[in-house]
């Protein structure tokens, strides 16, 4: 076992026995009325530690205007451009917003957000960070 592997094995334990429930959709529409639902239940009815986290596609969540500037070949060009600039630093090109996922995370984990507000809290200098790693972090 290395660090990594220890590392994982308690972010898995901290997440064993949590109920979790997945809705999917079609649509942002449908995932947005999803949201405005839970909304509407009274909080002394809800569970104490209920998350609720939208997830989505690069497609959807990337808010870094030079990678999607750069895809224009679809959702794969996209994909592939997103991981290659998180693996660079800003000043060869790539993206920081990865490094600030954790931040997002935190938001999405505390915060009832569909894609749009996702990506519009990505945006602002502080507090922000990347939607779409940010979703899939607090998702596990």
């Amino acid at each position: 076992f290395d660090l990594e592997d220890d590392k994982f094995a308690a972010e898995e334990a901290a997440y064993e026995g949590k109920l979790q429930v997945l809705f999917c959709s079609r649509t942002h529409t449908q995932l947005t009325q999803v949201l405005h639902e839970i909304e509407r239940i009274r909080k002394d009815s809800m569970p104490e530690q209920l998350a609720v986290v939208t997830l989505g596609a690069r497609t959807n969540l990337c808010i870094n205007d030079s990678v999607r500037a750069r895809a224009k070949s679809g959702a794969m060009h996209l994909n592939d451009l997103c991981k290659k600039a998180t693996e660079k630093s800003k000043e060869v090109g790539g993206c920081a917003l990865k490094k600030t996922a954790q931040i997002m995370a935190d938001a999405c984990l505390t915060q009832l957000m569909d894609m749009e507000a996702m990506a519009r809290r990505g945006r602002v200098a502080v507090g922000g960070g990347c939607p779409y790693y940010g979703s899939r972090q607090a998702a596990r």
